[in-house]
């Protein structure tokens, strides 16, 4: 399961800070949870609301070779 990738949908309050090619660590979600890279964002902007929409892609662990073969 760490080796796969999944997609992940979040949206809250609004945070201009988020960006594409920034990441974010899911975690108490079993089988989930690990390092998420973000693609896409969206801002909302609305009279006394801000709502921020991203969507990252699961990072894979790696995991070193075996040099002794």
């Amino acid at each position: 399961m760490e080796r796969r990738c999944y997609t992940c949908n979040v949206v809250g309050l609004g945070n201009a800070t988020i960006q594409p090619l920034s990441y974010f660590y899911l975690r108490n979600v079993p089988l989930f949870y690990g390092t998420y890279w973000i693609t896409n964002v969206s801002h909302r902007i609305t009279p006394n609301t801000m709502t921020t929409e991203f969507k990252g892609m699961r990072q894979p662990i790696a995991t070193k070779g075996d040099t002794r073969k």
